[in-house]
């Protein structure tokens, strides 16, 4: 597991400084592309980036919808499985 989140993380990592990688990885405007519905799921202890912020971004998403999981910090699909697995199959099925 150790090489590959260090490969992550130095994908990541070395993405935020590279101009070309955050144009298309870490612009928001870059959203309004999405042409598929999309679910935009958040959780409100997330440690990275707080909910205001994902909301603003979900905005830019046409037909696109925000849940939020109360309970959650940043690993929902343990921290509520059942609520997240339940939110999830509502929004394929749909």
């Amino acid at each position: 597991m150790l090489p590959v989140m260090g490969k992550i993380a130095n994908s990541i990592l070395g993405g935020v400084i590279n101009d070309q990688w955050c144009d298309k990885w870490v612009n928001p405007e870059s959203m309004r592309n999405i042409q598929c519905p999309t679910l935009v799921l958040w959780t409100r202890h997330n440690p990275g980036q707080p909910v205001e912020l994902a909301q603003e971004g979900m905005k830019k998403i046409p037909n696109a919808r925000m849940i939020i999981l109360e309970q959650s910090a940043h690993w929902p699909q343990w921290e509520e499985p059942e609520e997240f697995n339940k939110l999830h199959l509502e929004f394929l099925l749909e």
